[in-house]
């Protein structure tokens, strides 16, 4: 199962992170334009870990394990977390790919 989707929209950079044992969901951007390039790191006490940035950080907090990196350093994007049903219903002409 893949935890990390990197894309751009609309010349947006988007990752969408999600780890299925602790329902987390986080979603990032930046500027850039480019790919932000996150990839899963492994897991840590039972969280799902972000390699981001030449650093680790813990997906639910977006702290890091390095002291150097403090925080995980891109901007959140608000979203929501529903099933395809409920969103189809309420966005019925939604397109997928």
């Amino acid at each position: 199962q893949r935890h990390v989707v990197n894309d751009v929209l609309a010349g947006q950079p988007v990752s969408v992170t999600h780890c299925d044992i602790s329902q987390c969901t986080r979603v990032f951007t930046a500027s850039s334009g480019e790919v932000l390039g996150i990839s899963c790191g492994g897991w840590h006490q039972g969280g799902l870990l972000l390699f981001a940035h030449g650093a680790i950080f813990l997906q639910g907090s977006g702290g890091s394990l390095d002291p150097e990196h403090p925080a995980i350093p891109l901007a959140e994007l608000p979203h929501l977390v529903t099933t395809w049903g409920q969103w189809k219903s309420l966005h019925p002409n939604t397109d997928i790919y």
